[in-house]
Order: structure tokens, then C-alpha cells, then sequence
């Protein structure tokens, strides 16, 4: 019986030992090798000080710090390479667009070049023979006429100088001028405008109204090509939009927001029919129109791109196909 008993007891605590020195500690190496494995490179195995799987335990706590430490150095690189290959791709694409840009304004440049040619050609070819047929007009008037004979010789009179004005239009719209910077009050010559394309919506529902403030500041600009820019963005406004329909003329002054100065938004626009995506990426682009064959020369926005350019501003169209057209010109309220 005491056999037994010493047997028993001596087997209870080589199993107390064994469950705590032996079994404990792998538990903890088996679960932390597992956690470790699965992805968690913080874990860290406790075990009792000294022996072989203390060891063990402060070799794979410090393989697994080294790989914590070369892993989140690798992150890091790879975090920055990707920033990096992010910055380089916004660089190039910003070239591409810089370079599309210019081949996009040597096109136009081209463009109005060659039409500016052909129009001092017409204007030389055509003026002398113009003013001749004039002049013989109003000498005729000055002789003794029926009423109705009168009124056909003022008819054609005034004819002539409607054709001798289009041909100087064209010209002074394709040909570069310098340019007289001088502080230009927009709501005067907003009102201006506005009166000028009046006349052609006689008669039609379509309302122009101006949205520009009264004390808005004056910008350096050039009045006769600013003039230019909104009777253009007016007639093309006008021809876009059927009734019943608004036409609208705003203006305020940015805030700054990182530019180097304040900046003048000059909008038009209005509730017309809009353009298509394709029609909008090729709006400025010289002879491009979408109206009907001899409605539209295609210059309107070109030329008003040009004047805004040589200004140092910038122009900005949106559009979408049903929901009308509003066509930004934002000039700088500081000279260069």
C-alpha cells in the first residue's frame, strides 16, 4: 500500500512538473508561432525565467521584433514608392496636358493666322470695288428721285455699308491689335452690350438680364476687345437658346485661394440646348460650329479664347446637351 501510494504520488507530480515546465511553455511557443504565422508580428511569448524554453522564447520574441521592425520599414518604403510613382504620374500627366495644350493653341494660332490672310486678301480685293459702288450711290441720291426709286438707292447705300463694315469686322477680329489696358467698368459696358444684341430678340421669349453688381471694381483691360468678347458670347448665347429662355451676364471678384492676385469672373449664360461632351472638347477650336450651314462662322469662341489669352486670363466653357451653356471668362483684376 505504501508502494502505491508513493507511486501514485511521485507520478502526480512528475505530471504537476511536466504540465508546468514542459507542456506550458510549448503551448505558449505553439500559439505564439501561430499568431505570428497568421500575421500578428506584435505577438510576444511569455515564459519562466532560465532553461531551454525561456531560450526559445526570447529567440523567436526577438526574430519576431526583427521582422515587426523589417516589415514596417518595408511598408514605409513601399508607402513612399507608391507616393513617389503617384507624384511622377501627376507630372507627366500634367505634361501631356501642357503639351496637348500648346498643340491645341499652335492649331489656332495657325488657323486664325491663315484666315486673318485670307481676310486683308478680301478686304483689299473687295473694298476699292465696295467704296466705288458707294460713292456712285450717294451721288445718285443727291439727284432728284421718285420716293420710290430714293428708297431703293437707300436701300442699296445701306447694303454697301453693311457689307464694307463685315469685311472690316473680320478683319479687326483676326488680326492682332495691341492692346489698350485701361480700368474698364464692366456694368456700363455690360448695359452696352446688352442693348446692342437686344434688337435681334425682338419679338421672342428669351430675357437678357445683367447680375452685375454696381460697385464691382474696375478691371485693366482693353474695353473695345472686352466689348468684343461679350457681344461674341452674346450672339452665340443667342442663337443657342429658343424660347421661352434667359440669357444671364454675372461678374464677381474671386477670392484668392492660393492665386497670386484677385481675379474677375465674367459668366454668360444660358438655358439653350446645350452642346455634347465632343462638341464641348472642340467649343474654342477656330471654324468648329454647331449651328446651321451660314449661321455660324466658328470664330465666335476662338476669337474670344484669343482676346482673353492676351489679357492673361483664361476661359472656362460648361455645357451639357438640354441644360444650356455657361461660358466663364476669369481676367486678373492686377496687371502683369
Amino acid at each position: 500500500a505504501i508502494l502505491v501510494c508513493s507511486t501514485l504520488l511521485i507520478s502526480f507530480a512528475l505530471a504537476f512538473f511536466l504540465e508546468r515546465r514542459v507542456a506550458r511553455p510549448v503551448a505558449a511557443l505553439v500559439a505564439g508561432m501561430q499568431r505570428a504565422e497568421s500575421g500578428e508580428l506584435g505577438v510576444r511569448v511569455e515564459a519562466a525565467r532560465g532553461g531551454e524554453f525561456a531560450f526559445l522564447a526570447g529567440s523567436l520574441n526577438r526574430m519576431l521584433s526583427r521582422l515587426e521592425e523589417l516589415t514596417a520599414g518595408l511598408e514605409s518604403r513601399v508607402r513612399q514608392a507608391t507616393r513617389d510613382l503617384a507624384e511622377k504620374n501627376r507630372e507627366l500627366q500634367q505634361a501631356n496636358e501642357r503639351l496637348w495644350q500648346a498643340q491645341l493653341e499652335i492649331g489656332r494660332s495657325g488657323r486664325l493666322a491663315a484666315l486673318g490672310q485670307m481676310a486683308a486678301t478680301i478686304a483689299h480685293e473687295l473694298g476699292t470695288p465696295l467704296n466705288s459702288v458707294l460713292g456712285y450711290t450717294q451721288l445718285l441720291r443727291r439727284q432728284p428721285w421718285s420716293a420710290d426709286d430714293g428708297e431703293k438707292l437707300a436701300i442699296i447705300e445701306s447694303q454697301v455699308q453693311r457689307m464694307i463694315e463685315t469685311i472690316r469686322s473680320v478683319l479687326d477680329r483676326t488680326r492682332d491689335r495691341e492692346l489698350h489696358h485701361a480700368p474698364v467698368s464692366l456694368g456700363p459696358l455690360v448695359a452696352e452690350a446688352l442693348t446692342i444684341v437686344s434688337s435681334r430678340l425682338a419679338g421672342r421669349e428669351v430675357a437678357l438680364q445683367s447680375l452685375v453688381p454696381p460697385d464691382l471694381p474696375p478691371v485693366p483691360a482693353d474695353a473695345a476687345a472686352l466689348r468684343q468678347v461679350l457681344l461674341n458670347l452674346l450672339t452665340n448665347a443667342i442663337d443657342a437658346t429658343e424660347p421661352p429662355g434667359t440669357i444671364t451676364v454675372s461678374a464677381v471678384v474671386l477670392p484668392q485661394n492660393g492665386r497670386p492676385g484677385r481675379t474677375l469672373e465674367l459668366t454668360v449664360s444660358d438655358t439653350g440646348h446645350g452642346m455634347a461632351p465632343e462638341e464641348l472638347r472642340r467649343a474654342v477650336e477656330p471654324f468648329y460650329t454647331t449651328k446651321a450651314p451660314g449661321r455660324g462662322t466658328g470664330l465666335g469662341l476662338a476669337i474670344v479664347d484669343h482676346i482673353v489669352r492676351a489679357h492673361g486670363g483664361q476661359l472656362e466653357v460648361e455645357s451639357a446637351r438640354g441644360h444650356g451653356t455657361s461660358v466663364r471668362v476669369r481676367l486678373p483684376m492686377e496687371e502683369s
